[in-house]
């Protein structure tokens, strides 16, 4: 029986003493590494499933969005009422926020 512990991160994943049955390589994989990291090819296929690629696209456009966000929020703040784009301003700031939720 395999012991083995395993912790899988967004980004990052944790091995320790880790042996794929699957292959006939004599690699144990210890310690913590990016999830895109060289040594990992061979198993890619298991810490990259489908759905966790969805996953790592949808937080990075969400903080993506929230960035640009944050950053019109503050062009906002020192627009007045007067200014002749403010609305324009309001509603990119609106859809852009709506996006953000969205993902």
């Amino acid at each position: 029986m395999l012991k083995f512990k395993a912790v899988i991160r967004l980004w990052q994943v944790c091995f320790q003493d880790y042996e794929d049955t699957r292959h006939w390589y004599d690699t144990k994989f210890t310690g913590c590494w990016w999830v895109f990291e060289e040594e990992y090819y061979i198993i890619h296929d298991i810490l990259l499933p489908a759905f966790f690629v969805a996953t790592q696209f949808f937080f990075t456009l969400t903080l993506t969005l929230l960035l640009i966000a944050s950053f019109l929020v503050a062009l906002y703040l020192s627009c007045s009422r007067e200014h002749e784009r403010y609305v324009l301003l309001l509603f990119v700031i609106g859809s852009n926020l709506v996006l953000a939720g969205e993902g």
